[in-house]
């Protein structure tokens, strides 16, 4: 009788036991509003780079607006730690709004940029509302976007929003409209030459370019040491080789030289626009990007 009653003592602890871990392993986390909250790469969708970085201030309310980063990279390539010098200047300097850092399905020879990358910032604006109250945060969005992802942020807030959450946009040279007459009756004749001769020959323009910004972004490394955390261009040798693989693998011999004289006869017309550029940094104006 005393063993049976031994090993019932046993058994009553080691399920008294098991009742608890159960109950702490259930119990729900609670993110507290008062205290300064991040979490890396939050996933809100299948793929790989259906992530993001989430950064929540200390002290807020319902009424803390979120900002969304959205990098650029031409729709093909780039990640949210390319836009990590804004989310600290963020954080640092506007220390009561929400930073949601992105990525975001990239395009390729598979999957068009169209409207993938649409709704993947619907996918995460959605998220974003789901766990409002979880976060404790507002509903109103506002969004800094660079290059391609400066496209995509007006894209989505102008044609997307349906619900008017958006309350700002950020466009650091996003792409717009190019056949806006602002572009196509301006008074620069050496940009409008350019832009004729990249609506002809868009492929070989597009190398040039490409090549203009990783020379033009080393110049200004040089000329402006102040903003290199900003000027993360490297050297061209990735670009070159994959127009020379391009080139190998679908266009004959003949093309190939046609492409070589329009690439050479857009270096000079892209150089006449930077060296203008040049021009006017021989007094650079700093300009603040927040007040």
């Amino acid at each position: 009788m005393q063993d049976i009653s031994k090993y019932l003592l046993i058994l009553t602890v080691i399920l008294s036991t098991s009742s608890c871990i159960t109950n702490d392993e259930t119990e729900e986390f609670i993110i507290d509003p008062v205290e300064y909250y991040q979490e890396l790469n939050v996933s809100y969708g299948n793929d790989n780079d259906q992530v993001f970085d989430l950064y929540l201030p200390a002290n807020r309310t319902d009424e803390t607006k979120v900002i969304i980063l959205v990098h650029g990279g031409g729709w093909t390539s780039g990640d949210k730690a390319d836009m990590n010098d804004f989310k600290d200047y963020i954080l640092q300097n506007i220390p009561d709004v929400a930073v949601v850092n992105i990525n975001y399905r990239l395009a390729d020879n598979t999957r068009q940029a169209y409207p993938m990358q649409i709704n993947d910032i619907t996918a995460i604006v959605h998220y974003l509302k789901d766990r409002q109250s979880e976060y404790v945060i507002s509903n109103d969005i506002g969004f800094i976007g660079a290059s391609a992802g400066a496209h995509l942020s007006m894209l989505w807030s102008y044609a997307f929003d349906l619900t008017n959450q958006t309350k700002m946009v950020c466009s650091i040279v996003g792409p717009t409209n190019f056949t806006d007459p602002a572009y196509l009756e301006n008074t620069n004749p050496v940009l409008q030459e350019i832009l004729t001769h990249c609506k002809t020959y868009p492929l070989e323009s597009a190398y040039q370019f490409y090549l203009g910004l990783l020379f033009g972004g080393n110049m200004l490394k040089r000329m402006l040491p102040e903003h290199n955390d900003f000027l993360t261009y490297e050297n061209s040798t990735d670009l070159i080789n994959d127009f020379k693989t391009y080139l190998c693998n679908n266009v004959d011999e003949i093309e190939k030289i046609k492409f070589i004289e329009n690439v050479n006869v857009s270096y000079k017309l892209i150089k006449k626009l930077f060296d203008e550029f040049y021009d006017t940094l021989k007094h650079p104006v700093k300009i603040r990007l927040f007040h």
